[in-house]
């Protein structure tokens, strides 16, 4: 048995065990042979990574079986990977799966209950010497570079120097020590991103505490101008008081692998979705910077963390559960079919997302592969494509005019309530039907040619008259207007209508010609002579006899006014005479005309204003225009002059 008898150089062991008892326990027999025990923690994974990121203890003695939210497989891989430390575990007979599961780690040793003291000691030094061979090995493989921090006298600017390179860094960078030493850092290293930019990594050390190392894919600009794709690491050196005297730099080549694994992130970067890696355990462990602005978290605070961050609370515990159903069989495929997803940004605020997951088969597992796609844009295009169809819904259900969706086919594919009360039936027996069935014989042939030319791209729009037959047998006449629909190759697709019913306008019109028919013929058969006349004595209407009192055509008279037909004596009655007419009372008196043939004769007259049918233009008195074919306003007041 080896005893350390150095108190100071003794091991110091931090010791990690789920039960309370039992640690006590194990501290008790460390302590007798002769190492250090930092604590004996009872706690979880993230407190064991937390005492020993602050203490540096120089081995994890950790408990196989830890409780807690992370297990002692993961929170092993986390100290080794992230603080270089060797882990030994505490186990069971029963726990043999969870030390297969555990034989992948570096630095590993183990030692199974019940154990001898002698047992726990050779575990340990086993572990210790392991892990001292293989960064060994590393230190002769990586170029490595110590800096010094210097600042001003006033603490303000700070500058490296080089003090250590060994002959992997002669190598990389061009320099030799003797050659390097005490110049700026920034003078013998140049590092860059994948974008070309100069990169401090010993700045990065330096501004976060506790972090140990910064582990980065970049490319190394040699003294001569060459570039090399590395992989490099920087941690501070502290001194005996916890201060900062300095940073090592550490640089490896990349290899194969890593530059495969460098094209894949470049590939990352240029996809314009938002990409997240995640291993088995639900940490992030890759992302690129569209998950950055879509999130709204930088890098540095998305790698290493829990996906479910990203995940609204309410169904954290749904993601996890299905995420652990992916990896139990993962395969390409979308995430929350049917089911409407969020992502949860850093400022707490919800952006909706469409993902699909893929596995990815590493040397350190299945990971996922999640392409997240903001499909803001795109909701408010559908709700607004939503609001625009509900709106125009209302209008077509709403509208005070008949509304119809045609087919080319000339089958009623949607109408309104309107056009279904225009003729006499429901809704849902007039769609489907076709158009041709509610049309009047007599206007079928018009439709159908007025359709095909819209089929053939001849018309796009189409206004008029047409007649449909109602359900009850009647006639409904109405105006319609349609416009036509076509696809991206303009093909037909539908045509829109509207239908106006101007069945009561349409009959009063035709009441009213057939009242002007009759009064025409009224007028022209009448044995009295009939005139009309305006404002002004001006003749705008005159009957068969009116004309053969006077000698005359009837189209004469209507190039002449009252002055022509009156004796010249007679002139001066004219204007008192068309003054009385302006009252409401007809006049009645005698006249002396005069016919065509010079001579004369007398006539009762009994005049009276008509009301207006139509606006008839004034002229100055003795303006004598053409005037068009005759109107009849209809019946007069009182009987005409004689």
């Amino acid at each position: 048995m080896v005893m350390h008898s150095d108190p100071h150089s003794r091991p110091r062991i931090l010791l990690v065990n789920a039960e309370v008892l039992f640690a006590e326990e194990i501290r008790a027999r460390l302590q007798h042979l002769g190492y250090r025990v930092i604590d004996a923690l009872a706690g979880s994974g993230e407190q064991a990574i937390d005492v020993a990121r602050r203490e540096r203890p120089d081995l994890v003695l950790l408990d196989i079986l830890l409780k807690g939210t992370m297990d002692a497989i993961e929170t092993a891989e986390r100290i080794c990977r992230e603080l270089d430390l060797p882990v030994v575990f505490l186990t069971a007979h029963a726990d043999q799966v969870a030390l297969h599961h555990a034989a992948g780690l570096s630095a590993f040793g183990h030692v199974v209950e019940p154990f001898a003291a002698e047992d726990l000691m050779t575990a340990i030094d086993a572990a210790m010497h392991r892990h001292t061979c293989a960064a060994n090995l590393r230190d002769a493989t990586l170029a490595t570079i110590v800096t010094g921090v210097q600042r001003d006298a006033d603490g303000g600017e700070r500058s490296d120097r080089v003090r250590y390179m060994n002959h992997a860094a002669e190598g990389l960078t061009g320099w030799r020590l003797s050659e390097a030493q005490g110049l700026a850092l920034g003078d013998v290293l140049t590092l860059i991103d994948a974008e070309g930019r100069p990169l401090d990594l010993s700045e990065a050390a330096l501004q976060q505490p506790g972090l140990l190392h910064v582990d980065m894919r970049v490319a190394i600009v040699d003294r001569y101008g060459a570039t090399v794709g590395v992989r490099a690491y920087a941690s501070p050196v502290l001194n005996a008081q916890g201060a900062t005297k300095g940073v090592s730099l550490s640089i490896d080549t990349v290899s194969a692998s890593d530059r495969a694994e460098q094209k894949f992130r470049r590939v990352l970067e240029v996809t314009p979705d938002a990409m997240l890696v995640v291993d088995a355990h639900g940490r992030i462990v890759l992302a690129n910077r569209c998950a950055e602005e879509m999130f709204g978290y930088p890098m540095a605070e998305l790698l290493g963390k829990s996906v479910e961050m990203l995940t609204p609370p309410a169904v954290r515990e749904r993601h996890g559960t299905e995420r652990m159903h992916f990896f139990a069989s993962p395969r390409v495929r979308p995430m929350g079919l049917a089911r409407e997803l969020h992502g949860l940004r850093k400022d707490g605020s919800l952006v909706p997302v469409e993902i699909s997951l893929g596995p990815i088969h590493t040397e350190n597992g299945v990971w996922a592969l999640a392409a997240v796609r903001d499909v803001s844009e795109r909701k408010r295009a559908e709700a607004d494509r939503r609001s625009q169809e509900e709106r125009t819904r209302a209008v077509f259900e709403a509208g005070l005019v008949g509304m119809a969706i045609i087919s080319p086919q000339r089958t009623f594919l949607e109408v309104n309530d309107a056009l279904a009360d225009m003729l006499g039936v429901s809704k849902q027996s007039l769609i489907g039907t076709g158009w041709d069935e509610s049309t009047h014989l007599g206007d079928l042939p018009d439709n159908v040619r007025g359709l095909e030319r819209a089929i053939a791209g001849e018309r796009d729009s189409y206004r008029g008259q047409k007649r449909f037959v109602r359900a009850d047998g009647t006639t409904l006449f109405v105006e319609i207007s349609g416009r036509a629909v076509r696809d991206d190759d303009q093909s037909l697709r539908y045509f829109v209508v509207l239908v106006r019913d101007v069945t009561e306008q349409k009959l009063a019109e035709d009441a009213l010609r057939a009242s002007e028919d009759r009064y025409r013929t009224l007028i022209e058969q009448a044995s009295d002579g009939i005139f009309i006349f305006d404002r002004h004595g001006r003749f705008l209407e005159v009957n068969a006899a009116g004309a053969q009192m006077l000698g005359r055509s009837g189209a004469q008279l209507l190039e002449m006014s009252i002055r022509d037909v009156v004796a010249h004596d007679e002139q001066p009655r004219i204007e008192p005479e068309r003054a009385r007419l302006l009252g409401r009372d007809p006049v009645k008196s005698t006249w002396r005309f005069r016919r065509a043939d010079g001579t004369f004769f007398h006539g009762e007259v009994v005049a009276r204003r008509l009301p207006p049918a139509a606006p008839w233009p004034p002229r100055p008195d003795g303006f004598r225009a053409p005037r068009g074919p005759a109107r009849f306003p209809g019946p007069p007041a009182s009987p005409p002059p004689r």
